[in-house]
């Protein structure tokens, strides 16, 4: 791993997912991964920034391939996705063909600005909905 992704890992794991996980119950523009792990089979939950276009979540993996949660989609493409207090089941597409630059800027207008700072190796994915829940 390198030292770039070993820090970030670090601030991500203990600063910065522990406040996105908080903001994603009052604003869209977060919203919570749940992925199966692919070594334990536990629910994995990640914070992730993205939209909801259409009938999919959409967002952009800031490590690629990198990623666990990626890893981990990558092993079981089934995921939730919780967007304020609803949960939306689906299935995982990565993207690797799509533009990452302008993948992120379509989310957010300053979303290609924090992947070049704090991205590795962005991947867009995309979670096609099938079904929602309360809770």
């Amino acid at each position: 791993m390198s030292t770039k992704r070993a820090v970030k890992a670090v601030v991500a794991k203990r600063f910065v997912n522990p406040l996105t996980r908080s903001a994603a119950r009052w604003t869209s523009l977060v919203g919570v991964l749940e992925t199966t792990g692919r070594k334990s089979g536990l629910p994995r939950r990640t914070p992730v920034g993205g939209r909801m276009r259409g009938g999919a979540y959409v967002f952009v993996a800031e490590d690629g391939l990198h990623a666990d949660y990626v890893k981990n989609i990558q092993a079981d493409p089934h995921v939730r996705v919780r967007v304020k207090d609803t949960w939306y089941e689906g299935r995982a597409v990565l993207l690797p063909n799509e533009d990452p630059k302008r993948f992120a800027r379509s989310l957010f207008p300053f979303e290609w600005t924090l992947l070049r700072v704090f991205g590795i190796d962005p991947l867009p994915i995309r979670v096609e909905l099938q079904e929602r829940r309360q809770g």
